[in-house]
């Protein structure tokens, strides 16, 4: 069974076992056992934002007759999908606990063609750059479509002192690797010129 290799899981398995010191901006930096009720809550959120929310019915119109989510953190985009009919729907995280796979996204637990469509929201841009043409490769060799909204900027959470945005690249970049392994037959920019500036990428496996 494949298992967490990622370079960078270690971060993510500190946020979620609550160990270290994180830094949230405007709250500073602490531990968990010092940390106030407020710095707790968000702590607590981390892994909760589903990134994917707006673009359900988007996802539904696709037709898809599965899914995986790639960084699903607690699994809320694949229940929402579930709700919408979507039943073959799988989300996988390199460390959160409330995954249904926990597994490194250029490691992939599955079969060749196990999916229709990889969906994946404000995960790649946490991977290390050495890693992520593998995770294009698997990606198509497991699926048949992509639907991934990539974060272009840098980010303010920090573990101790450590970004979690570790592949701040441009859209470019991404293409170029991207359409190695995917006929792209669309991309649009999410809040450009801002802080959340983003690139969504759509295609089709090669």
């Amino acid at each position: 069974m494949k298992s967490k290799i990622g370079k960078e899981v270690y971060k993510y398995d500190k946020i979620y076992q609550r160990k270290g010191q994180l830094t949230k901006k405007g709250l500073g930096t602490t531990s968990w056992e010092n940390a106030s009720d407020e710095f707790k809550s968000k702590w607590k959120k981390y892994g909760h934002s589903n990134e994917g929310k707006s673009y359900t019915n988007e996802i539904i119109a696709m037709k898809p007759s599965s899914i995986l989510d790639i960084g699903c953190g607690w699994n809320e985009m694949v229940k929402n999908l579930k709700t919408k009919g979507i039943q073959n729907s799988v989300g996988l995280d390199c460390s959160c606990p409330g995954a249904d796979v926990i597994a490194s996204a250029h490691n992939l637990p599955f079969e060749d063609n196990s999916f229709d469509l990889i969906i994946s929201f404000d995960c790649m841009e946490h991977i290390p750059a050495e890693e992520v043409e593998s995770c294009f490769s698997e990606f198509s060799r497991v699926s048949d479509r992509i639907f991934i909204k990539i974060c272009l900027t840098k980010n303010t959470t920090l573990i101790d002192g450590e970004t979690l945005h570790t592949c701040v690249k441009p859209k470019s970049w991404w293409l170029t690797i991207v359409e190695k392994y995917f006929d792209v037959t669309k991309t649009k920019m999410f809040r450009p010129g801002t802080i959340w500036e983003s690139v969504v990428i759509y295609g089709n496996s090669k």
